[in-house]
């Protein structure tokens, strides 16, 4: 498993529990037990590789946390937006979201800019938490094949280099 840099605020099974009252949902015990270890939290850089595709978590959602990462109020702001029996755990790159759907216990990416509140039209991660969180990888800059790959041309916006070279002085 990745290292993630816990949240800081440590939960307890009551913490759990209210929340799911509050939600109206009840979420599968490996998910739990990562809530009560972690809260969330920010991990190392990463990558996970699916169906020919890739993605980077930014951050897994927590419980009373900085509100741009809180579970709760991530959870209010798209459930209108996500799948029934969705619940997002944690915000991808671009904006994007992993859903936990908490009767099957699965993993889906969710993509903001093709936004679908039908399960079929999302693409599965992982069959549930525990599978995730051991299919993440540590992202190694090394590890991109820049072959055959050439920069064309690059445009830097005349007052942040200005800034760049000020610092550089």
């Amino acid at each position: 498993m990745i290292d993630i840099k816990k949240s800081g605020k440590l939960l307890n099974i009551s913490d759990i529990i209210q929340l799911e009252k509050r939600i109206k949902l009840k979420l599968p015990k490996d998910y739990c037990e990562f809530l009560l270890e972690y809260n969330g939290g920010d991990p190392e850089s990463n990558i996970i590789y699916f169906k020919g595709n890739s993605l980077s978590i930014n951050y897994f959602f927590g419980l009373g946390v900085d509100s741009l990462y809180d579970l709760e109020k991530t959870y209010f702001q798209v459930k209108n937006r996500i799948p029934k029996y969705c619940i997002p755990i944690c915000e991808v790159e671009g904006g994007n979201l992993l859903l936990l759907n908490y009767k099957k216990s699965s993993i889906y990416f969710w993509d903001h800019e093709e936004e679908s509140n039908k399960l079929k039209h999302l693409t599965k991660i992982s069959n549930n938490f525990k599978n995730l969180l051991d299919i993440i990888q540590p992202f190694d800059i090394e590890s991109v094949n820049m072959d055959n790959c050439e920069v064309l041309e690059v445009w830097v916006d005349p007052d942040f280099l200005k800034e760049v070279r000020d610092q550089n002085k």
